[in-house]
């Protein structure tokens, strides 16, 4: 860290604050009552959802202003207000022993990167105490870290708002793309009618060369061996990714209807009732892929453009088809069978006409392309404006200094005056107590 600021002091968090571990307690309810308090998992505590309740005794009791950190897990290091309630086996409740807590709060929330990539345990990721512990702390003076923190309030307050107003653009994008392939299957960006002689409404078996089929899905190794096998989350986003895939080691023959060709249009059957019937068009290099049992695969014949089958096997009304016919939705992963999609009902016009569509839906997808590389790029920054703000704040850079306000140092003092009494408490030797001897007499018999 660079030369601190007048009056400030470098220490360590260990020197500062306290944590302590929440637990799970011996007993939840899934209902509110009089005498129970939220039990703060972690979907209480990024969304607020209260699920269960629990006594207020049974675990580490947590406030409106205190500060709680995700200790276990993907987000460990994530910190957040805390909620008035029981805290949660996964989260730790961080105490100031004399800094403002919106000061610490801020300062923890500034370090969460560093915290986050330097966990420990091999399986499922913990905060290291060792490393939380041992960061360097500007301890500034108090009244300082109050007009920080205030300052922060106010700022960060605003990057808030600009984050809401930014994160609704996906949805506004989905919904935008959605509305193009609803014109464009319903006849409506060409100002025709599905209802004219020019459309016809035509089940999915008869637009394809062959009947849709299942792919295969052998364990997947960590070698190389030349064939790879696409995962689910190849199509999922409703696109093709080039990148998911896992090798197999299996001998494909070259004239296997498992290898992808170009233009391919492939079908996830079984996934969340969200992602059942996604589709994807395969526009890369033939034999480069193979696909797994849980996607089918099909190919457009000459009555329609592989584009348009596309599109229109990925418009709502067939989006929605597919989850309505999905069986096993109950407790097991949907699933559409070959039936199903090979009933799939198509809105389908005349070749030029589904030309014209597809040009129009590319033009419009483009432009959404665009707004949505915008977005990205803004939110990117955004999110590096929060980490240059709070960086700002504890070089302090972000709030004039007051010359009366009192030094660091006496907070120090006290730190020091707390760390020499628990040394003496602990060095101080402890009493023993000697166990008396009871002699019994023993009377003499006879």
């Amino acid at each position: 860290m660079s030369e601190l600021p007048k009056g400030w002091e470098l220490i360590t968090l260990k020197e500062e604050c306290t944590s302590v571990k929440g637990k799970k307690p011996k007993s939840l309810e899934i209902e509110q009552r009089d005498s129970l308090v939220p039990y703060v998992d972690i979907k209480a505590f990024e969304k607020g959802i209260f699920a269960k309740f629990a006594e207020a005794n049974s675990g580490v009791l947590a406030q409106e202003n205190d500060t709680l950190m995700v200790w276990d897990g993907a987000r460990s290091g994530l910190v957040g207000n805390g909620v008035k309630g029981v805290v949660g086996s996964t989260l730790a409740k961080i105490t100031p022993n004399y800094s403002h807590r919106c000061y610490l709060h801020y300062f923890l929330k500034s370090k969460f990167d560093h915290i986050n990539t330097k966990t420990k345990g091999t399986g499922i990721p913990h905060v290291d105490p060792a490393v939380l512990w041992s960061i360097s702390y500007p301890l500034a003076p108090l009244n300082e870290q109050i007009r920080i923190a205030n300052k922060l309030d106010y700022i960060l307050a605003m990057v808030d708002k600009a984050q809401a107003r930014l994160d609704k653009i996906p949805a506004i994008l989905k919904r935008f793309r959605q509305s193009v392939l609803a014109a464009a299957t319903s006849g409506e960006l060409t100002h025709s009618s599905v209802a004219t002689k020019e459309w016809k409404i035509v089940k999915l078996i008869d637009l394809v060369e062959n009947k849709p089929r299942n792919g295969k899905s052998p364990k997947g190794v960590d070698f190389d061996t030349g064939v790879k096998n696409l995962t689910l989350s190849a199509i999922t986003p409703g696109y093709f990714v080039e990148n998911k895939y896992k090798f197999v080691d299996l001998d494909v023959p070259t004239g296997s209807h498992l290898w992808l060709k170009n233009q391919d249009i492939l079908i996830q059957r079984a996934n969340s009732i969200e992602y059942v019937g996604v589709s994807a068009l395969y526009e890369g290099e033939d034999d480069q892929y193979i696909y797994p049992d849980l996607i089918m695969k099909c190919r457009a014949n000459e009555r329609v453009l592989s584009k348009y089958l596309y599109y229109a096997l990925s418009s709502e009304p067939v989006r929605k088809y597919f989850r309505d016919n999905a069986t096993g939705t109950t407790g097991n992963m949907p699933k559409i069978n070959q039936a199903v999609v090979s009933a799939a009902p198509i809105n389908l016009p005349k070749i030029d006409e589904q030309k014209i569509i597809v040009d129009k839906v590319e033009s419009l997808f483009k432009k959404a392309d665009k707004l949505e590389q915008q977005y990205l790029v803004a939110k990117a920054r955004l999110d590096r404006l929060t980490q240059s703000i709070l960086a700002k704040a504890f070089r302090g850079e972000l709030v004039p200094q007051d010359p009366n306000d009192e030094p660091a140092e006496q907070l120090l003092e006290c730190i020091l005056k707390e760390r020499l009494s628990q040394q003496q408490k602990a060095d101080k030797p402890k009493k023993t107590v000697k166990k008396r001897t009871i002699k019994t007499k023993v009377a003499d018999k006879g």
